[in-house]
């Protein structure tokens, strides 16, 4: 898991990880960046899927009720700050 120590860390972390998981190039999103709009080929089983990388690489816990209400980078982030793990835990469950 990446030490994310602010926003701006935790963003470039999260592109990052997103160009890595579908294999493309992501220098063009942006915080306002639409993911489905944005990422070609960016289905709803594709999101949950980057969603659930972004968990056991970002470290943080996800609801999957929430999916269908994340649809920019903005929100993304959002959810991912208010539902940190605390550094040293990744891969453990509440």
């Amino acid at each position: 898991m990446d030490a994310v120590v602010n926003d701006e860390e935790l963003f470039n972390t999260v592109v990052r990880h997103i160009g890595l998981f579908l294999e493309t190039d992501v220098s063009h999103l942006r915080r306002d960046s639409h993911l489905a709009r944005e990422l070609n080929g960016l289905t709803s089983l594709k999101l949950f899927e980057l969603v659930l990388y972004l968990e056991d690489t970002v470290g943080f816990e996800f609801d999957e009720k929430v999916v269908d209400r994340i649809d920019t980078i903005e929100q993304l982030l959002a959810y991912i700050k208010e539902h940190r793990r605390p550094l040293g835990t990744v891969g453990q469950t509440a």
